[in-house]
């Protein structure tokens, strides 16, 4: 496997069969993934950066759990933006292309957070917690 990024984690979410909200491109900085149609639940990751991989999810999972205070393994957060939260111009206050895109990822309306992903095993964490899938 070579080294994790932000296009490893892009092929790893589609190879778990999530699908794509967008594509990355010169305007959209990040690709989002559907991964609850019925509750219109989202992630998003981040492409402006070559050897990290960021990635948005609500703050609340899925199964409405709240993300573990303690954290999760091999994932570091590094930003809560409030439900209501605003950017100094109005706007979203997080990449436009993920609030854009990926509607449950829009601090107007929804809890969310921003985390660094260490590698495949930790989004796996990530994704177990977000989705309520223990097996």
């Amino acid at each position: 496997m070579s080294q994790w990024n932000p296009e490893e984690a892009i092929r790893h979410l589609e190879s778990l069969g999530f699908k794509p909200t967008n594509s990355h491109t010169e305007k959209s900085k990040s690709v989002g993934f559907s991964v609850d149609d019925q509750k219109q639940r989202h992630i998003a990751v981040f492409c402006g950066t070559k050897n990290t991989v960021t990635c948005y999810v609500n703050f609340n999972s899925i199964t409405d759990e709240k993300y573990p205070i303690e954290g999760i393994e091999g994932i570091e957060k590094m930003k809560f933006y409030p439900r209501g939260h605003k950017g100094e111009n109005g706007n979203p206050g997080i990449s436009s292309s993920v609030a854009r895109y990926n509607t449950s990822l829009n601090p107007s309306n929804h809890a969310v957070i921003r985390v660094h992903v260490n590698s495949e095993n930790s989004l796996n964490k990530l994704l177990t917690w977000y989705t309520g899938n223990t097996q």
